[in-house]
């Protein structure tokens, strides 16, 4: 079974993103905290925990560094790097110009810091929600990750120049029902 919608597991995700059924096809999850050591405290933190093409695929903008690639996050790797909103960079960080590479203590494991997103980037998951760090999916953070049946990661996608949301979505699905017979199964919701 391919996820539910435009939920699918993490596999499921890599192999619609690699159909070339979009321009680009992405993924984040939402589901889950982390803790982040502050000095002598630990402050519990809602991340948006994103796929390794999520930067590069959105063409988000930073304010300083860079977003992690698709070659260095794969979540096979349980990648430790991170990139932080400009408020938490402003607010909890001193706005400190040396930020990148510095480490953050994320669940006891130190995550290198490569990016600040510009001021006037807009949260993805809308309802007031804005993340304040972001993290490569990994099966350290997401254990379920890889769960045909989890929907681990929820979809995002840019169309190909000159491709209507209806051509887009038909080619998604076509690529979904080929998906579902490869991971054993015909049936596809």
């Amino acid at each position: 079974r391919m996820g539910s919608g435009s939920h699918v597991s993490y596999r499921q995700w890599r192999d619609l993103s690699e159909s070339g059924a979009l321009a680009a096809l992405t993924g984040f999850n939402v589901e889950a905290s982390i803790n982040w050591r502050d000095g002598d405290r630990t402050v519990s933190l809602a991340p948006l925990f994103v796929a390794p093409n999520f930067f590069d695929a959105l063409g988000v903008p930073f304010a300083l560094g860079r977003g992690f690639s698709a070659h260095e996050a794969p979540a096979e790797r349980n990648p430790l790097l991170a990139v932080v909103s400009h408020g938490f960079w402003t607010a909890r960080l001193g706005a400190s110009p040396e930020v990148l590479g510095r480490s953050l203590t994320i669940n006891g494991r130190p995550y290198t810091i490569l990016g600040v997103l510009a001021p006037d980037v807009r949260s993805i998951i809308g309802f007031g929600l804005a993340p304040e760090v972001y993290l490569p999916l990994s099966r350290e953070l997401l254990p379920d990750l890889d769960a045909v049946d989890s929907g681990a990661v929820e979809l995002i996608g840019r169309l190909h120049d000159g491709q209507s949301f209806g051509e887009g979505r038909a080619a998604l699905t076509t690529v979904a029902r080929r998906l579902a017979r490869d991971y054993g199964n015909a049936s596809f919701g």
